[in-house]
């Protein structure tokens, strides 16, 4: 019965190292993502990004867990969201300045933006008073300020408001917490004492049969992890872009093991639609040489 990788849960002494870098890069990229927050106008962009900015602090965080060997995707995730929020509380100072400061009549142009970003001492004290900062949210909150629409009268306050500063920590959470976890979950090898690299989808796949059953029954064995198939002599050979069952490895010079992921290619006129048949199954090298010198 084939294996399939599985982090093996390690936690060094050094994993609070994600903390410091989410942290670092929550806080780093805050005023550009309150900048950038000012000048949009409507909620669902600035939901966008958000999204982007946490995972931007997942991937600092996922970093440093590579570095430290943290081999737990959930301690990962959950160190990069309590560093991203230290950071993200930074970006929701610099975002309240800004509002204040620049969401009038007169809007600001980037270079006054820029002038104030670069002088800390403008908007940095607000970190040390939250009391302030509470009452300042809670005057944004009342007299609105993203709009769903064009009209000035779709603008969101209140409750509605409210739900969406809650939602917007809530995909920032999410999205930094799965970046840096998938960082945490790459395959490494104890063996090479390294992360497994991507050789990237081989350039020939294999034909699927014709026949619906035994296309279904070949499709089951690989889900299962049975990549016989694809180094049978009697299977036929996909180009791309043509419909059949494509691999790419996992794979590392010094490890005696990596592995395998199949995806099956559907061609349907111009396009060409991709499922995910098996991910992260196990294989030795020599079956990975096999199924190269018939599939490379």
């Amino acid at each position: 019965m084939a294996n399939f990788y599985k982090p093996s849960g390690n936690v060094p002494g050094s994993s609070p190292l994600i903390i410091l870098a989410a942290l670092v890069a929550g806080a780093v990229l805050a005023p550009l993502y309150a900048a950038v927050s000012l000048y949009v106008p409507y909620i669902y962009a600035n939901i966008v990004l958000v999204f982007f900015y946490g995972g931007a602090v997942g991937l600092a965080g996922g970093a440093v867990a590579k570095g430290t060997l943290t081999l737990n995707p959930p301690v990962a995730g959950l160190f990069s969201v309590i560093g991203g929020l230290a950071g993200f509380a930074v970006s929701w100072t610099v975002w309240l300045a800004l509002v204040i400061n620049f969401n009038g009549a007169a809007f600001p142009g980037f270079r006054e933006v820029l002038d104030f970003l670069c002088a800390p001492g403008e908007w940095g004290l607000l970190l040390t008073e939250p009391g302030v900062m509470v009452d300042i949210a809670k005057h944004i909150n009342g007299t609105g300020l993203w709009s769903i629409g064009k009209s000035s009268r779709s603008t969101v306050s209140g409750l509605p408001l409210l739900g969406v500063w809650i939602g917007e920590v809530a995909i920032f959470v999410v999205a930094a917490a799965t970046v840096a976890a998938a960082s945490a979950r790459s395959p490494y090898s104890a063996e090479a004492r390294a992360f497994l690299r991507s050789e990237g989808q081989l350039p020939r796949g294999a034909v699927g049969p014709e026949d619906p059953s035994q296309l279904s029954m070949v499709t089951a064995g690989l889900a299962q992890g049975d990549l016989g198939y694809l180094c049978s002599p009697e299977t036929g050979l996909a180009e791309k872009g043509d419909t059949g069952f494509f691999v790419n490895f996992r794979s590392h010079a010094g490890s005696p093991w990596g592995t395998a992921s199949v995806v099956w290619n559907l061609k349907k006129g111009k396009k060409t639609e991709t499922a995910k048949v098996v991910d992260n199954v196990i294989v030795t090298s020599q079956t990975m040489q096999a199924i190269r010198q018939r599939l490379g």
